[in-house]
């Protein structure tokens, strides 16, 4: 299952994932945060959260592929848990 959301939304994420934990997800354009601002990212530690759920995949896009995003999730969990767009099928 694809989510698309706003990031104001990234909170009912965790709800879902822990509702159906048999279910695969991906929670496309990183749920939308404004990285406008750049490095180091802070107010990205909710979706950096989401690491702990195995079910989850996040999909990086030309507008959240950023330089430290990438990074930063992959120190959040292993880079299996990112794919582009290319690959969510």
């Amino acid at each position: 299952v694809c989510l698309y959301m706003h990031w104001d939304q990234i909170g009912l994420v965790a709800r879902v994932l822990e509702r159906h934990p048999d279910h695969p997800f991906a929670l496309d354009h990183l749920g939308s945060p404004s990285l406008e601002e750049g490095p180091p990212y802070g107010h990205v530690q909710p979706l950096l959260d989401l690491a702990r759920h195995p079910n989850l995949l996040l999909k990086f896009s030309s507008s959240t592929a950023r330089p430290g995003m990438i990074a930063l999730c992959c120190e959040a969990q292993a880079p299996s848990w990112l794919a582009t767009g290319r690959e969510w099928k």
